[in-house]
């Protein structure tokens, strides 16, 4: 599910509105980019739910009208900022 053919410098990537996994919910897309980022598989990142309620954010997103919102916490050594138009940008956290 998760592809590593994304553009990325190597202390951040941006996961564009509609740009694969497509079709997964925003925590889904979360996990993917961190690993893409790291270098870890997803399947070795610790669970999302000690960062962030992915029910929750995977909510929001869907129901979100406007950009203007967004949601930034701290995961698996990055920052990861979701916008409400489902746009992700993940940060390591040499870049705060």
């Amino acid at each position: 599910m998760c592809d590593d053919n994304r553009s990325r410098n190597s202390r951040s990537l941006r996961l564009a509105p509609g740009e694969e996994p497509e079709q997964a919910p925003t925590s889904v897309r979360i996990l993917c980019a961190v690993s893409s980022l790291t270098n870890t598989r997803p399947t070795e990142l610790p669970p999302l739910f000690e960062s962030v309620d992915a029910d929750a954010l995977n909510s929001i997103v869907s129901h979100c009208e406007t950009t203007e919102i967004r949601v930034s916490f701290s995961y698996a050594e990055t920052v990861v900022t979701v916008y409400g138009n489902d746009e992700i940008l993940v940060r390591t956290r040499q870049d705060e």
